[in-house]
């Protein structure tokens, strides 16, 4: 077999079609050229310069090692819906959809409000009190895909908070 050269993830391979006894090696999951009628393990392949000569026994059952097409999702198949999170699993699955753009949109605006007498803001250990609590609600917001903004502890009276509330 005549070996083209090494393929890596996504290239010109896709649109390239191999002629009768050629070969081509492609990186695992890449896309198989037009004319590829099976996938040989490298381990049963022996290489000297540009040939490749294939050692072992053919793949069985044919087609083993093929990913075939609309395995993982058919076409229309809905990637990701509208308003959810892009996680770096979310991510992936889009790539392999062959998506190489996402429209997204903007981080939500949330604001926290630590509210009550007891709350202290930045407090060192020793500077809490007997019945002094550490303002925390706010910093959970950090682990959140939005702008934050903490508000420092305020009374629990209606007033001041009102007042303290972002418009």
């Amino acid at each position: 077999m005549a070996d083209r050269g090494r393929q890596r993830g996504r290239s010109p391979v896709r649109d390239s079609t191999l002629a009768a006894g050629a070969a081509v090696r492609i990186s695992a999951g890449a896309v198989l050229p037009g004319g590829a009628d099976m996938m040989l393990v490298r381990e049963d392949c022996r290489t000297s310069g540009a040939l490749s000569r294939f050692s072992g026994s053919p793949p069985r059952p044919p087609g083993r090692h093929i990913h075939q097409p609309d395995l993982d999702f058919n076409t229309g198949h809905m990637v990701a819906r509208a308003g959810g999170h892009i996680t770096p699993a979310r991510l992936a699955f889009a790539v392999s959809a062959d998506l190489d753009r996402l429209q997204v949109g903007c981080a939500p605006q949330v604001a926290a409000i630590d509210s009550g007498t007891e709350l202290r803001a930045q407090a060192a250990p020793d500077d809490l009190r007997p019945g002094d609590i550490p303002a925390n609600n706010g910093l959970m917001l950090a682990g959140y895909p939005c702008a934050a903004q903490r508000i420092a502890p305020v009374s629990d009276d209606k007033a001041v908070l009102q007042a303290a509330s972002p418009a």
